[in-house]
């Protein structure tokens, strides 16, 4: 009677548990499609970062995972990465895994825009090759090397690009679109769930 009961309480804790955190992660990477035309009064009203509500719409049938081949040093240069970013280190192993399955790659050439100051985010990029240049108001703030992730704000939270992204030699970058980050994110999280309600079941 005693394990049963214990059994109970661990499947509801369990449950909720699950539920709370996936709830949690991704209430903080949904984005409106941001196409032209699209609503942007919220954010014209005090631009930054935001988390959003409403990614619960989406389902595991939205969409299929699409993973692009790559060699073992691209893999782990985007891993690198990922694992190197204050916001994106912390995801688990399954999560880094698919990004960098997911990633394409993506070549521009000198003086392309990468970002535009101004517009709605909605890619990850990892510079593989070549060299860009940060800048606002037609200042360089700064640069992007080999290796660094770029962007991570448009996928996680509700904000414009705060800044202009401009290839200034030949550059190869691998990019992820926000939406394929939002499936990565719910069905590994709903994968964690099964495989923990699979595990009480056999208890």
């Amino acid at each position: 009677e005693e394990v049963r009961k214990l059994k109970s309480v661990l499947q509801l804790k369990t449950r909720n548990d699950a539920a709370g955190k996936q709830n949690v992660l991704l209430s903080t990477i949904h984005e409106d499609a941001g196409m032209p035309g699209a609503k942007t009064a919220s954010r014209n009203k005090k631009q930054g970062v935001s988390g959003e509500s409403g990614v619960s719409q989406l389902t595991p049938t939205d969409g299929n995972l699409t993973r692009y081949s790559k060699d073992q040093s691209a893999k782990e240069l985007i891993q690198n990465g990922l694992l190197n970013n204050d916001f994106l280190k912390n995801l688990d192993s399954a999560q880094i895994r698919e990004i960098v399955d997911c990633m394409y790659e993506e070549s521009y050439q000198c003086e392309d825009l990468v970002i535009k100051e101004g517009d709605i985010g909605a890619h990850l990029y990892v510079l593989h090759s070549g060299h860009l240049e940060v800048m606002k108001d037609d200042q360089v703030l700064g640069s992007i090397g080999h290796g660094m992730v770029f962007g991570e704000l448009a996928i996680l939270y509700n904000c414009m690009r705060t800044a202009t992204v401009k290839a200034v030699t030949e550059a190869k970058l691998w990019v992820v679109e926000r939406k394929m980050f939002q499936i990565i994110m719910m069905k590994t999280a709903l994968h964690r769930h099964n495989v923990h309600i699979s595990f009480l079941r056999s208890v």
